[in-house]
């Protein structure tokens, strides 16, 4: 065997600069006959077998067993490990590569791509930035970061980074589809769709942007385009779970049920750890009635990899409870999502104490605390985690449904459940007028994901209302809304500035003789105070709580009454409708 010289490696290094790929091979393979331990002749060899579309790994391994502290060898056997699935094994490889140079760009720019691939979003974040600091100009960089801070929720950062992606290549589809998505997330939707279409005529046939447009499409009722868009992506690619699972949102919104059932099964037959189908798919099968099958897919709600969407799990040392033994234990209730949830599943606190539970406390926020300690079962409330006491277990107040194996026949509907405080409703009674008296509601928290479409655009909205007889009106909104009250005209009272909780809120209800709402957590306290309630539903993202096609629910049985809107009318016609029920009462 002869060792390599000087000209061996210069032959080599020509080769590279020529592009000869094919002959590069050559050269490589007979200088490793003469010398098998070359690592610079298994390095040429991984390069050229790589630029020609073959299967470099064996190579690319060979050269970074010998040059282990060669930088670029480690960062090639990285690409070829990740191109065959092994991202381990990549992570591992990238990170010997900055050890042997930490300035290596790319080797940062992989190394943070191939740990958001993994999930692991904040050890991704620093690689990623370092790049663009080291390399500003470098427009791949700067792509891979607009992507990591959309999946991060850093909306701002993300349309800042995508803005200069673009910049450095306004050519790129998928530079053009991170700002969309970003702008999407910050609710520039006009913008956004821009964007896509953008992306769309640079590379007609980009499958992210047809499936993230659909995304979009959706958030904006327009369902229809929203399956022209999944139709076409999957024509593309059949098995994108992304495309089935955005065709199974619009195809709820067009009735066609059995095509989003098919379309979700579609996805978690492709990928059965895909948490946002699970979680659609609960939402869909709680709507239809459908409980058992339901609430197991529920609980895929908490799965971090939804991102900002996802329900936080407590941080507490006591057992999660999942349905054993409560006998003299103490359990912890916590809080999750509205306030209009916790007071529709507090109830739940009787059946654990009728389960043997020693005591049942309560975690949530302040504004609930006084009004929700009135529930059978609960016997302590907090609003933050310095004054829990010590427990034995803990679960969300949103799984105790499945805990309990609630099916419509079966929910814990015995009405009321919460109680007004006496004190507080005789401190209110002064301020309240004599004779019928009907509480409002008409807009809920602007947050809330289906607030354009659950709200109504303005007090005016109700002013059918006013046509009934013999009403007193109250306004019921606190925050949002409540200067409408205070500035109207309207004979409606407002009161929205003296409230400050839900116990007050609780006491005025108490002495309401109705309660006319939007889908919001006013719906929720009416209902588990026992009072006569009228609800008005959107046309489009109607919670699953109030079930398909019903005029009631079974969680507030014959106290509420619901008044959905179809997709062909106006808030107006709803309202009508409810000013006409109303003129009845007051006769």
């Amino acid at each position: 065997m002869s060792a390599p010289t000087q000209q061996d490696i210069d032959r080599l290094l020509a080769l590279f600069g020529a592009k000869r790929f094919a002959d590069l091979e050559q050269a490589a393979q007979a200088l490793l006959a003469r010398t098998s331990e070359f690592g610079f002749a298994w390095k040429a060899l991984a390069v050229a077998q790589k630029m020609q579309g073959k299967d470099s790994l064996r190579a690319a391994q060979e050269a970074a067993r010998l040059l282990p502290v060669d930088a670029e060898a480690q960062q090639n056997v990285g690409v070829v490990q990740r191109e065959h699935g092994m991202i381990d094994e990549a992570i591992a490889s990238y990170r010997r590569a900055l050890a042997a140079n930490p300035s290596f760009v790319e080797a940062h720019a992989n190394l943070a791509d191939a740990l958001t691939e993994r999930g692991q979003l904040d050890e991704a974040l620093p690689h990623c930035r370092l790049a663009t600091t080291l390399a500003p100009h470098h427009a791949s960089a700067w792509l891979n970061l607009g992507y990591l801070l959309g999946r991060m929720g850093q909306t701002q950062a993300s349309i800042q980074a995508s803005r200069q992606a673009i910049a450095l290549m306004p050519g790129n589809a998928s530079a053009h589809n991170n700002l969309a998505n970003a702008l999407r997330d910050a609710g520039s939707h006009v913008e956004a769709e821009l964007q896509y279409k953008q992306a769309l005529q640079l590379q007609p046939d980009y499958v992210p942007t047809l499936v993230s447009m659909a995304a979009l499409f959706n958030d904006l009722d327009r369902s229809e385009e929203a399956v022209a868009c999944c139709r076409k992506a999957l024509i593309l690619h059949p098995n994108l779970p992304e495309a089935h699972n955005n065709l199974a949102e619009a195809s709820i919104e067009l009735g066609e049920i059995d095509t989003a059932l098919d379309a979700y099964t579609r996805v978690l037959k492709l990928r059965p750890d895909h948490q946002q189908a699970h979680y659609n798919l609960s939402l869909l099968l709680l709507a239809l009635g459908r409980y058992a099958e339901a609430w197991p897919h529920h609980e895929w709600r908490t799965d971090p990899r939804r991102g900002k969407a996802a329900v936080r799990l407590p941080s507490l040392a006591s057992r999660p409870w999942r349905g054993e033994n409560l006998e003299g234990r103490h359990i912890l209730l916590c809080h999750e999502q509205g306030y209009g949830d916790t007071i529709q599943f507090v109830r739940y606190a009787a059946l654990l104490k009728r389960q043997g539970a020693a005591r049942v406390s309560l975690l949530c926020p302040q504004p609930l605390a006084p009004l929700v300690k009135t529930a059978p079962g609960i016997d302590d409330v907090h609003n933050g985690y310095e004054t829990l006491p010590p427990h034995d277990d803990h679960a969300l107040t949103m799984s105790l449904p499945l805990r309990f194996a609630t099916r419509i026949d079966n929910i814990p509907a015995q009405l009321p459940y919460l109680a007004a405080d006496p004190a507080r409703v005789e401190r209110w009674r002064a301020e309240l007028p004599h004779g019928f008296k009907v509480g409002l509601a008409w807009q809920g928290a602007a947050h809330h994901k289906n607030d354009r479409n659950r709200s109504l655009p303005h007090l005016n909205t109700l002013a059918p209302l006013w046509r009934a007889p013999n009403i007193n009106f109250v306004s019921l909104q606190k925050g949002r809304g409540e200067d409408e009250a205070q500035a109207s005209d309207m004979p409606v009272l407002a009161l929205g500035h003296n409230i400050e909780d839900f116990a007050d809120m609780a006491a005025i209800v108490d002495q309401l003789d109705l309660v006319v709402t939007v889908d919001s957590a006013v719906a929720h306290l009416a209902g588990a105070l026992g009072k006569p309630c009228w609800v008005l539903l959107p046309a489009h993202g109607t919670d699953w709580r109030w079930l398909r096609e019903r005029d009631d629910t079974p969680w507030y049985p014959g106290i509420m009454r619901l008044y959905r809107r179809n997709q062909a009318e106006e808030w107006q016609s709803v309202v009508e409708r409810v000013a006409a029920d109303l003129a009845k009462l007051s006769k």
